[in-house]
């Protein structure tokens, strides 16, 4: 298994992001965790589909038991059967308005973690590199669970999608891999809607509006190039360049208070 105590790696891409748009990385990683859903994800797939889904969910559920994985834990498999169940009955279900869906949705995964969590050694948190920690949701365990033991890798490719030169540079009409919740994460993030900035300097204030614009302008110039490493290889120097002035801002002002002391 995976060391999940060892801290896992920022990339540079997000380390990157976070210093140009002076982010707390933590908090930031947190937010895009909490912001995983398994009940929209698994309601508007096929009835096919779904049955995959659970059996994927079962299987990876397996990997985790505490009493091992040699033979299928029975208490296990009979609670993950019967919330099965009850979310597949819930999805048929076109009585209920979508906020009573969305509801019973909360519900449901809530007490089917009640009881799966007992039974499972799935780590609840992860460590990251500088001190950060992240507690995984049950409903991002949900999602990614069929990756079984492979928990830090699979973090360090969530990490990078979330990275701006990533996902900017995958924001093109008709690319398959423009990931939607990615970008309406980003959209959040960029509305102040998530609290996950750190207080600026005026100096950092100006810093952002700047190359927040440049940015803009970039995006714009690139809407017809329909090529995700052509885009990359864009976005990454103006992001890296706008991280530098961020470096050179706190680098100034960290000099500055030890000439004051």
């Amino acid at each position: 298994m995976n060391n999940v105590r060892k801290p896992i790696r920022i990339p540079q891409d997000l380390r990157d992001t976070v210093t140009a748009l002076h982010i707390n990385t933590t908090e930031m990683m947190q937010c895009y965790i909490n912001s995983f859903r398994f009940y929209p994800y698994f309601s508007t797939r096929s009835e096919q589909e779904k049955s995959c889904l659970l059996s994927r969910i079962r299987h990876g559920l397996t990997e985790f038991q505490r009493s091992g994985n040699i033979y299928v834990d029975p208490v296990l498999a009979e609670i993950n059967h019967r919330y099965g169940k009850l979310l597949i009955k819930l999805s048929k279900d076109r009585r209920l308005a979508p906020k009573a869906h969305d509801d019973q949705s909360r519900l449901l995964i809530e007490d089917w973690e009640k009881e799966v969590r007992p039974l499972i050694n799935y780590p609840e948190e992860i460590l990251l590199e500088g001190g950060g920690k992240l507690r995984l949701s049950f409903d991002f365990m949900l999602i990614n669970i069929h990756f079984g033991r492979k928990i830090r890798r699979y973090m360090q490719i969530h990490m990078q999608r979330i990275s701006m030169c990533y996902v900017y540079a995958h924001a093109y009409p008709g690319n398959p891999y423009n990931n939607e919740m990615v970008m309406k994460f980003f959209e959040c993030l960029w509305g102040d809607k998530l609290d996950v900035f750190v207080p600026r300097t005026d100096a950092q204030t100006a810093v952002i509006e700047k190359y927040g614009k440049k940015f803009e302008e970039l995006f714009k110039d690139l809407k017809p190039v329909k090529n995700y490493k052509k885009r990359l290889k864009v976005f990454r120097p103006l992001i890296k360049e706008w991280a530098g002035k961020m470096e050179e801002i706190k680098i100034k002002a960290q000099e500055a208070g030890c000439r004051n002391q």
